[in-house]
């Protein structure tokens, strides 16, 4: 009988799990249609304002073209978060993929005094969709920098590595850390937001992990206030 009472609930906790992932599927559904909309309604004022600043003072106008960036930045991450993730994986040599990263945000962290290191194992490939996993890493690495901006010293270095056949990454950073009281929601939407930031950013990170059959998390590594794990597969 106490089996059998076993047995239901374990029925029951599976279909509560899969009605959850159900509704959260039809509500990022409906989401994303409402995203595409405001985008599209968006758009076109934001271009009318950019056209018309061209007279403007040219304080002015970089203002408004920085406001309209910003605009811009929210429409593509609302879009990002609430479409349906389509993958094209391949093998992708993850330090060639890295290093041009690397190379294109290095100009902002010298900028702002910010150095930039990286130990990636030798010929280590992951089976990836290349442009999401550069989405993913930028995300994480513009969290960083945006945390960073005026601290001392500042910090942040990538790993790559395998690890029980899975591609392991983090990016670590020597900044003020996670406040505790964000960490429990620390991957839901607009939960936790940087400087400038959406509030979406780490949310698409879980997303376009998850949808690799990876995990993504914050962990505690020595001489880092700030480290976030994940994995990807290696092949199909």
């Amino acid at each position: 009988m106490l089996a059998a009472a076993a047995g239901r609930l374990d029925q029951l906790l599976r279909y509560a799990e899969q009605e959850k992932q159900r509704l959260q599927q039809a509500h990022l559904t409906e989401l994303g249609g409402l995203a595409a909309t405001v985008a599209h309604e968006l758009r076109n004022p934001l271009n009318i304002i950019s056209m018309a600043a061209v007279s403007c003072p040219t304080d002015v106008r970089n203002d408004i073209r920085e406001q309209i960036e910003r605009a811009d930045h929210l429409i593509q991450d609302l879009l990002s978060y609430s479409g349906e993730v389509r993958l094209t994986c391949q093998p992708v040599h993850m330090a060639e993929l890295i290093d041009n990263i690397m190379t294109q945000l290095r100009p902002t962290a010298m900028a702002n005094s910010v150095q930039i290191s990286s130990d990636i194992e030798e010929n280590l490939h992951g089976y990836i969709d290349r442009m999401r996993t550069e989405q993913i890493l930028n995300n994480l690495l513009n969290n960083a920098l945006a945390m960073l901006r005026g601290r001392p010293d500042a910090r942040i270095h990538i790993e790559a590595c395998t690890d029980k056949q899975m591609l392991r990454l983090r990016i670590c950073d020597n900044g003020p850390g996670i406040p505790a009281e964000q960490k429990a929601d620390l991957f839901q939407a607009f939960k936790s937001r940087r400087p400038g930031g959406t509030g979406l950013g780490l949310a698409i990170v879980r997303r376009l992990v998850e949808a690799h059959g990876g995990s993504v998390a914050l962990i505690t590594y020595p001489g880092w206030n700030c480290c976030f794990e994940f994995y990807l597969p290696t092949s199909p």
